[in-house]
């Protein structure tokens, strides 16, 4: 009877600990870990002399976007920007160790937090914007799926349709380009209404691989709202990025065939 009893009890345990193993497996294979279900085998890569990306004319107000980078470089450049007049710009200074997200008004505000980025690993950099016309704008940036850096602009923004670049910045009127960056890009995402949520921004990042934008995956569930997704080398043809969400190709320029690179993020 003793024996059984113990048995009964062991037996009992060992289906709880198998149980509470299963839920966990279950939670990590589930919504607090997706997938990548992507097939990613190339990015682009940028020589920081003359090489960009353009976007041509773009509107974007309220929006998130989400890029992978890697750089050594410790340039003042700009891996994105939207200009023309009143801008959005990301730009990397002070030793490659911050970024500095730059506002149209006319007292242009700078926000920056450190982080040392410029180490020649992937990253993932995250921008939400929820501004809007005539009214103050709440703005987040995010590094490796955490939040670096929230605060509300004290300007007001109007938004105008302007020239958009990745890996250079272009002057008022579209002049320019100019402050090229070094480095190599991957998977951009943009949502051109919508404000992603840090769980969504955690998933996308997804331990450092990157998950397919245009299927919804644990705490992403934003894949209806995508408005733009340029592979960067997958299912490309040199010199056009296709837009796989979109109708915005981009256009590599001073660029060859072989800035398109077997090199990303795993």
């Amino acid at each position: 009877m003793a024996y059984a009893k113990i048995n009964s009890i062991t037996n009992a345990n060992i289906g709880k600990v198998n149980n509470a193993a299963k839920a966990t497996l279950g939670k990590i294979g589930g919504e607090d870990a997706p997938s990548t279900g992507l097939t990613n085998a190339k990015s682009i890569a940028l020589d920081g002399a003359n090489d960009y990306l353009a976007i041509g004319s773009i509107n974007w107000d309220l929006y998130s976007i989400v890029f992978w980078f890697k750089t050594t470089s410790s340039t003042f450049s700009y891996p994105w920007a939207k200009d023309g007049g009143s801008y959005f710009a990301l730009r990397l200074i002070g030793g490659a160790s911050a970024f500095h997200m730059q506002h149209p008004s006319t007292s242009a505000q700078a926000e920056t937090f450190s982080k040392d980025a410029h180490d020649g690993n992937w990253h993932m950099m995250t921008v939400t914007h929820s501004g809007g016309s005539g009214v103050e704008s709440n703005t987040r940036l995010y590094l490796d799926g955490a939040l670096e850096k929230s605060y509300t602009a004290t300007y007001t923004y109007t938004n105008t349709t302007n020239c958009g670049s990745f890996g250079a910045k272009f002057d008022t009127g579209c002049g320019g380009p100019y402050n090229y960056w070094a480095g190599s890009l991957d998977e951009i995402g943009v949502w051109k209404d919508t404000v992603l949520d840090a769980d969504a921004v955690a998933a996308l990042y997804n331990s450092g691989a990157p998950i397919d934008l245009s299927s919804d995956s644990g705490n992403y569930d934003n894949s209806g709202d995508l408005d733009h997704w340029w592979r960067m080398g997958d299912g490309d043809t040199f010199a056009t990025v296709t837009d796989n969400e979109g109708s915005t190709n981009l256009t590599m320029t001073n660029m060859g065939s072989e800035d398109i690179v077997e090199d990303v993020p795993s």
